[in-house]
Formats: structure tokens, C-alpha cells, sequence
């Protein structure tokens, strides 16, 4: 009895009267026993704390005031405007030149933006960064939103690379920011991009840029390119993705292309140009060289989409060394 009243007295919990008959020596060994029960417990959530930070659950802000319910790793931001990127392969040794990509990437936006956001990188929650690769985009500035993967409806007919990309549809769950602006890790900014951040759908779902590909008539697609893209989240607009995800056959698309296949077809004529500019597709460089070299004084993110620049020489002996030079030269 002595014993459980000291411990409540030390740990804060209900009061048990102790009789002065039965304070004596185990009495004083349950005081220091309860003492060391608080202790323990303090040490314990500071452990907590601690190893989740060393677990690389990052707040997109330091003090962020708001959760992002949908990201399973505990992040916090601040701003109504998210900038968004993705960065998920089953191969660490392919990713290191994404990751470096992605840190250029919001060095870059913050250089060219005057408008404040958050920055976060969708993780998969199948497949995770490695630490040092986590620890590089937190020190740039990411913020790290670890989500469940999405497969694609038809995993077989799925090009190999786009596989993971049905995962961007949890974005559209984030409606605690007001504009979500994601770009693809092998994207750049090399213009002010405040118009992209405030971009005004006008009624519209989602805001893209015309895609560009050999299939498509004289190039130009009437379809839109997913490397770019802005929307403003919802959760009815992301229940309304998961239901027509979830009865595929319904949609006609070229599968092929996964989430831009399935969107160009579900938002079909409910998008909102962008323009070139906010979205230049490097294959426009040597397939339409007068188209881009009319624009190229307005260009404001260069997205690479033919040849990475982190692969050196791959880009440099291409005919598109001179769009890798603005990546290349690039400080930080």
C-alpha cells in the first residue's frame, strides 16, 4: 500500500494517503523506485524523438503547424503552395543521379520564386531512399511525405519506368495545401516560375503543357505531358481517381503511359495549358529546332526527358548538350 501510494505521489497519478506508520525504509525504496519511473518514462519519449528523427521522418518546415494526413511519415508544413517531386526505383545506384537532380531542382525554384512553399518529396513506402540519399534532400530543403504505392491497373502492359507513377494520385488527397505544382526530380527552373505557383485553373483539373512525341501529329500532342503539372487537391477529385482507378476497363487509354495515359483520358478537355515555357520538353530542341529557339528566351523549367545531364558524356556528345549546360553549370 505504501508502495503504490508513493508511486502515484511521484508519478502524478490519483492520491493514496499514506499512513506515517508505514513510512519507513520501503517506503523510501518505492520513492526511489517512482523517481525512476518518471525518469524512465522522460527518457523514453525523448528516445522517441529522437530516433524518429534519426528514422528521417522530416517536417517540410521546421515547426510546421499543419500535418499532412495523407503522408505516413509524420510531416508538418506551413505554406498553401506545394512544390512536389517523386523519386522512387528499386536500383539505389540509378537514383543517386535523381537525387542529385532533385536537390538542383529546388535550389533552383527557390533562386527563380518569390512566392513561399513547402517542398516535399513523395517516397514509396515499398520502395524507400536510402538514408544518405534521404539526409541529401533534407539538407537542400526537402521535406520527406512517405506514401503507399499505387500499381498501375495493368502492371503488364505498363512501360517498365512508369509503373510507380499511379503513386502521384496521392497527391490529390493533400488538400490541406490550396496549389500543389509538381515537377519531375529531372526537371530545372531556369526562369521565375511565381505564375506556375499561382496558376488559376479556371475551372479546370489539372494545369500541364502539351506533350511532345514522334506518334503525335507534326510532334505537338493534343494531350498533356505529366512532367509539370498543378492542381488544386480535393478530396472528392481524389475518391473520384481511386474509383475509376479501381474499374480500369471503363477508361480507354494507352496504358503504355500509365498516370498520364489515365489522366489525359478521365481529364479529357477539364485541363489548363501552361505553356511551353513553364514545361520545355528537351526533344523539342533537335526535332523542332526553330520552335525552340523562338522560345528559348522564355523558357522558365527545362524538363529532360531524352538525355539526363547528370550522365556526362552521354548528353555531351548528343545533340542536346547545350540544354545539359544549364544543368551542368548550375551552382548547387
Amino acid at each position: 500500500k505504501a508502495t503504490v501510494s508513493v508511486l502515484n505521489w511521484v508519478g502524478g497519478g490519483p492520491s493514496v494517503p499514506m499512513p506515517s506508520s508505514v513510512v519507513t525504509s520501503s517506503a523510501l525504496i518505492a520513492l526511489v523506485m517512482g523517481v525512476c519511473i518518471v525518469h524512465q518514462r522522460r527518457a523514453a519519449v525523448a528516445g522517441e524523438r529522437e530516433a524518429a528523427a534519426s528514422a528521417h521522418e522530416y517536417f517540410a518546415t521546421v515547426g510546421g503547424e499543419t500535418r499532412l494526413k495523407a503522408c505516413l511519415s509524420g510531416t508538418y508544413v506551413n505554406h498553401k503552395i506545394g512544390i512536389f517531386t517523386m523519386l522512387a526505383g528499386e536500383d539505389p545506384k540509378k537514383m543517386e543521379g535523381y537525387v542529385d537532380s532533385a536537390v538542383r531542382l529546388l535550389h533552383s525554384a527557390r533562386r527563380h520564386s518569390t512566392v513561399a512553399f513547402d517542398a516535399l518529396v513523395l517516397e514509396l513506402e515499398e520502395l524507400p531512399l536510402d538514408m544518405e540519399q534521404k539526409e541529401m534532400l533534407r539538407e537542400a530543403g526537402w521535406g520527406i511525405c512517405t506514401v503507399a504505392r499505387l500499381a498501375p491497373p495493368d502492371e503488364e502492359k505498363t512501360y517498365k519506368y512508369f509503373k510507380d507513377q499511379f503513386s502521384k494520385f496521392r497527391l490529390w488527397a493533400m488538400d490541406e495545401f490550396r496549389t500543389i505544382v509538381y515537377f519531375d526530380a529531372d526537371t530545372y527552373v531556369v526562369g521565375d516560375i511565381d505564375g506556375l505557383l499561382t496558376t488559376q485553373l479556371d475551372g479546370k483539373q489539372l494545369a500541364a503543357a502539351h506533350d511532345f512525341w514522334d506518334k503525335c501529329t507534326g510532334y505537338w500532342c493534343e494531350g498533356f505531358n505529366m512532367g509539370v503539372f498543378a492542381i488544386h487537391p480535393s478530396r472528392r477529385a481524389y475518391e473520384d481517381l481511386l474509383h475509376a482507378h479501381a474499374h480500369d476497363n471503363a477508361l480507354k487509354y494507352n496504358k503504355r503511359f500509365a498516370e498520364q495515359g489515365f489522366l489525359n483520358a478521365f481529364y479529357k478537355n477539364q485541363w489548363h495549358d501552361i505553356g511551353f515555357k513553364y514545361a520545355a520538353n528537351q526533344a523539342v530542341y533537335a526535332a523542332d529546332p526553330s520552335y525552340w529557339e523562338a522560345h528559348e528566351g522564355d523558357i522558365r523549367v527545362i524538363h529532360y526527358t531524352v538525355k539526363k545531364p547528370w550522365k556526362g558524356r552521354e548528353c555531351a556528345n548528343s545533340p542536346y548538350a547545350p540544354t545539359c549546360e544549364w544543368w551542368v553549370e548550375a551552382r548547387g
